[in-house]
């Protein structure tokens, strides 16, 4: 095993300390931290399946995964950002943010669909 895969497992399992403390403590998160705690083991469930997909080959499948998961993650932190904000205006840009985001995602998306060799995906 190289010192690649070494640091890729590392970083991959390194996830559970905090997922650890929040499941001890879990009556004690509030509402917001057990939504991100729940966002944190869905990250570890994705990083596993790209991981897997990637020994075994399936490395399409994995660039999907990568794809859809960079979406989910930019529009859960959006998300967290507009939740935890008190003010109108930033909750405003956000979620103008929100919606932009995903636009950009779904135009990368088709065009590394029409223009394969461009690699977005």
């Amino acid at each position: 095993m190289t010192v690649y895969e070494w640091i890729r497992i590392v970083s991959i399992f390194s996830i559970l300390v905090p997922l650890s403390f929040g499941w001890l403590g879990w009556r004690n998160l509030d509402k917001g931290l057990r939504y991100f705690w729940i966002f944190l083991l869905f990250a570890f469930f994705v990083d596993l399946a790209i991981w897997y997909c990637l020994r075994t080959g399936n490395n399409e499948v994995a660039s999907l995964i990568y794809s859809l998961y960079s979406l989910t993650e930019a529009l859960v932190f959006l998300g967290f950002i507009r939740y935890s904000s008190g003010n109108l205006l930033l909750k405003r840009f956000v979620s103008l943010m929100w919606v932009l985001t995903l636009l950009h995602w779904l135009g990368l998306t088709i065009f590394s669909l029409v223009k394969p060799e461009s690699n977005f995906l």
